[in-house]
């Protein structure tokens, strides 16, 4: 909404400050997300499959989606900014590049499944890291797109933002694995069912989210601030 009422009053550096914050913000989330997930994949997969053979085959598919998760995330806020000024044509273009690279990435995944370089239970995860390629491509090519448009996206301060957020997220998706690994790995109580998935899930999830919080502390990150407001915004009460 901001965004949009400064793009409407032409003041486009306020919009360029808006969307920095905007999608340091975003990924202040998003990153401890990415690194949750990835930690927890196996047994977050086990909630929505029949045996722990499944849950290690899907998590593939999960894994390979969140290669796209970040470059997603600022897809959101460039988009968006392009229809503030008005501009649906834009994003209708980039978002078919966005298909055709989906479906020649499918195609090109089949065609090593046929060609045997890829077994059958993995096509389904080259599928996915062919659309998450195909997300960070047209993420670049919006971004570019947008940067031409308005003259600059401060991309270097949410850039050094990114790089914070991936020095907390990194050792705390480790951290989320070796609790994996601690609650017995694949052959663990988390993969017995659906329920015990969900529980280990939020347990490696909670270990993720305090060790990222934690460095990100030590580093006195500014998006600390930020984030807890915004939390705090959405607390009963407030």
């Amino acid at each position: 909404t901001q965004i949009s009422g400064h793009a409407a009053a032409g003041r486009d550096d306020e919009v360029r400050a808006d969307i920095a914050q905007s999608i340091r913000t975003l990924l202040f989330f998003i990153v401890a997300a990415t690194a949750a997930v990835a930690a927890a994949a196996i047994p977050a997969s086990r909630v929505f499959t029949a045996s722990a053979d499944d849950a290690q085959a899907a998590a593939l598919v999960l894994l390979a989606y969140l290669v796209g998760l970040i470059p997603l995330t600022v897809l959101f806020i460039v988009q968006r900014t392009f229809y503030a000024y008005d501009d649906t044509r834009t994003p209708f273009w980039f978002t078919i590049f966005q298909c055709v690279l989906i479906v020649v990435t499918a195609l090109i995944a089949l065609g090593m499944r046929e060609a045997g370089i890829i077994p059958l239970t993995s096509l389904a995860a080259a599928v996915a890291l062919g659309q998450s390629i195909a997300s960070v491509l047209q993420t670049i090519v919006a971004t570019w797109l947008l940067h031409r448009k308005i003259g600059g996206l401060q991309i270097r301060s949410w850039m050094s933002a990114i790089v914070r957020f991936a020095i907390a997220g990194v050792p705390a998706g480790l951290a989320g694995w070796g609790a994996f690994a601690l609650l017995g790995g694949t052959a663990g109580w988390t993969m017995d069912d659906k329920i015990q998935g969900a529980l280990g899930t939020a347990i490696i999830g909670l270990v993720v989210v305090i060790v990222y919080i934690a460095i990100l502390a030590l580093l006195r990150a500014p998006e600390l601030k930020a984030g807890s407001a915004l939390i705090r915004r959405f607390l009963p009460g407030r």
